[in-house]
């Protein structure tokens, strides 16, 4: 099972807005363990950006983050936290042992990476990449002209030619999975080094709808 980007401690920067809204994690567990159930999933792939606070972390996410690590450890037998940029000094608070911080993963012919830095020589060796990084969105202005955004998947292929730094590239399909926390509706521009080389984009609603 592979998720992405709940940006813990963001509701923080809200109220300091002005915001009335209420702490998310209990939402996020209640919608994993969810999922956890009808997957049956044992593994959980976490495609970064757990934290929201850039380069250190506030007193919230110092305690919401280990309490959300040590509830999901009560429901999966291993937990694969790829660190995102946000995700500065996170390994100091996460002490559960069956969660394993590392900057991509590779799984069978399945690769998975954030997506603000250039994966590895062998993980462009995989059949299919899973990204975070880019929250993709698709925009539709009605006839109010009200425009209205929502998270969304975005498949693509590489183009090699753009990539010269490897040697060689397997990747069939890069998959850019949509954010995790509502709040993030989204952005139409993809971003992170492998942007340039995505090429022949589809897009995808959350329902899997295709809209491009």
């Amino acid at each position: 099972m592979c998720i992405r980007d709940r940006h813990i401690g963001y509701e923080t920067d809200l109220k300091k807005r002005g915001y009335d809204v209420h702490k998310l994690i209990t939402q996020f567990l209640k919608e994993i363990s969810n999922l956890k159930i009808k997957t049956g999933a044992s593994k959980l792939i976490i495609l970064g950006d757990v934290k929201h606070k850039i380069p250190r972390m506030t007193v919230e996410e110092k305690y919401d983050i280990p309490f959300f690590f040590r509830k999901l450890s009560d429901i999966f037998d291993e937990i694969i936290l790829i660190k995102g940029n946000h995700d500065g000094y996170i390994e100091r608070i996460i002490r559960e042992p069956k969660v394993k911080i590392v900057k991509e993963y590779i799984y069978k012919e399945y690769g998975f990476i954030h997506g603000h830095s250039y994966p590895s020589e062998e993980l462009m060796q995989s059949r299919i990449v899973f990204m975070a990084h880019t929250h993709p969105s698709f925009k539709v202005i009605d006839q109010l002209g009200i425009k209205h955004v929502y998270p969304s998947w975005v498949l693509g292929k590489l183009n090699p030619k753009k990539l010269e730094r490897y040697k060689e590239i397997k990747v069939e399909r890069i998959i850019i999975v949509p954010a995790f926390n509502p709040f993030f509706s989204g952005y139409g521009k993809i971003a992170g080094p492998l942007a340039k080389a995505i090429k022949n984009k589809e897009i995808f609603l959350l329902d899997l709808t295709k809209v491009a």
